[in-house]
């Protein structure tokens, strides 16, 4: 069945019920081979928020996603590889660690961190103040999360903030 605005979403295995809202790209519902759905999963969950920074749907409307991670299985492998916890923390992704005027995401940008220096690493203001809460990033890091992190990370950080004179 077509809808409104002309597409055949049964071409996908989506059933149409009335009018659709503006199309705005396709949401892929997968399914592995042990007929998991993976749609619920974390790491589907953080890709999709990365479409949608690409789409210029999320709060950097400058952020322009690599061509590789555009295919969820790319995302999924370079997640499953560097993913990490902490006791009593949760991680998060940040793509402004390395660089607080990026707005390019790739595996070379992309990092987990405590959500503590996510917090700092992405919070708003006039440069000033971003680059105030960087340097406090870092150094936070080098204060409280230097052995609880793993050792490649944190020396990443540390290398990128020399180059930055963030130290």
């Amino acid at each position: 069945m077509k809808a409104k605005n002309g597409v055949d979403w049964s071409e996908w295995e989506f059933e149409v019920y009335g009018d659709c809202p503006k199309y705005q790209g396709i949401r892929i519902r997968e399914k592995r081979k042990s007929d998991e759905n993976i749609s619920s999963s974390d790491s589907y969950k953080k890709w999709q928020r990365l479409m949608a920074f690409d789409r210029g749907q999320e709060c950097d409307k400058k952020a322009v996603l690599c061509e590789e991670w555009k295919e969820y299985e790319n995302f999924l492998e370079w997640y499953n590889e560097n993913i990490y916890e902490i006791d009593g923390e949760k991680v998060g992704l940040s793509y402004r660690v390395f660089d607080m005027n990026n707005h390019y995401i790739s595996p070379d940008t992309y990092i987990f961190v405590p959500k503590s220096i996510v917090d700092l690493c992405c919070g708003k203001g006039n440069e000033a103040r971003r680059i105030e809460r960087h340097k406090q990033a870092i150094q936070t890091i080098k204060d409280e999360y230097k052995d609880k992190i793993p050792k490649a990370v944190y020396d990443r950080i540390m290398q990128s903030a020399k180059k930055e004179g963030a130290e």
